[in-house]
């Protein structure tokens, strides 16, 4: 260790010490052990929190998917491209391509996250101008 690296270390230690005025060390390093502990555990109940809400089953999930499928022509494509990149609403390719596959596209296994969402929506959008072309002609 450098003596650079030492002063420093030193120097966070006095900032430390400065937060518990007229307390023996015992106390400050039992405190500081039950604030990381209250840490540590805070933090899995977050975690565990968060994995209870990402649980929906995976017909629960298909069926917000096919809540999305039915609402698209009343969402314009930013709102779109905000919903397919939400990881609440798809957390894995598995149901980027089942919605794909409800808007007739056939993805790759070998394509990323990224391109998958381009795809969907560049199929999007040339469906909605073929709607207006087609509009048009009549």
């Amino acid at each position: 260790m450098k003596s650079k690296e030492l002063a420093n270390i030193l120097n966070q230690l006095s900032g430390i010490l400065k937060l518990y005025p007229d307390k023996d060390m015992e106390f400050i390093l039992k405190d500081l052990k039950k604030l990381k502990e209250s840490a540590i555990q805070k933090n899995e109940v977050q975690k565990t929190s968060k994995v209870a809400e990402k649980n929906l089953t995976a017909e629960d999930q298909e069926l917000e998917i096919d809540k999305f499928f039915n609402n698209l022509d009343s969402l314009n494509m930013p709102e779109i491209q905000e919903k397919l990149k939400s990881e609440d609403m798809f957390p894995n390719m598995a149901l980027i391509r089942y919605f794909a596959k409800k808007l007739g596209i056939e993805l790759t296994s070998r394509q990323s996250r990224a391109n998958s969402i381009h795809t969907i929506l560049s199929h999007i959008d040339r469906m909605r101008i073929d709607r207006t072309i087609s509009k048009r002609d009549e």
